[in-house]
């Protein structure tokens, strides 16, 4: 027998992106596991919950989304494990031509629109994204900076409830 992903059987020889075997991988087996009504072990083990935000600036509305993730996925250019957590929760400020509806007001108004951890996993996997693209140039780049990454992370400043408080 040979093992099979998503029905394909892998070639050996062949170079993988490690993070798209794990996530795949682990797809798979809790997929299976789900088919013959086992529980979920990775999900279990990996699964946290996005908050996806659009804050209304000018008024008391917020609009808020849940997504399951399994993985986060950061930018290594900033140099340092805090500053890319940092920039995922940073978010962007919508405004101008650009500004988000108040479907509460009925008009548009500047919005900060953010995602953020609303629950953590007992077990967080961090995928560092160390390739971009150069539009102008056509080419692929690879990121080998230096990226300082500590023992002991401390995420409570990247949640929710983290954010809510600052």
């Amino acid at each position: 027998k040979v093992f099979k992903l998503w029905g394909q059987t892998i070639n050996v020889r062949e170079q993988q992106d490690a993070f798209e075997f794990f996530s795949s991988l682990t797809d798979q087996l809790d997929e299976t596991l789900k088919k013959y009504k086992l529980p979920q072990i990775f999900v279990k083990t990996f699964g946290g919950v996005f908050l996806d935000q659009k804050i209304c600036r000018g008024c008391p509305h917020c609009y808020e989304r849940e997504e399951a993730f399994c993985t986060i996925e950061l930018g290594v250019t900033s140099g340092t494990l805090k500053e890319s957590l940092e920039l995922f929760v940073k978010g962007e400020l919508l405004e101008g031509d650009n500004a988000y509806f108040c479907e509460k007001c009925n008009e548009k108004r500047d919005t900060l629109k953010r995602m953020c951890i609303k629950k953590l996993p007992s077990t967080l996997v961090l995928q560092l994204k160390r390739f971009g693209y150069d539009w102008e140039a056509g080419r692929a780049l690879k990121f080998d900076d230096h990226f300082e990454f500590p023992w002991v992370v401390d995420m409570s400043a990247f949640t929710e409830s983290g954010l809510t408080s600052k």
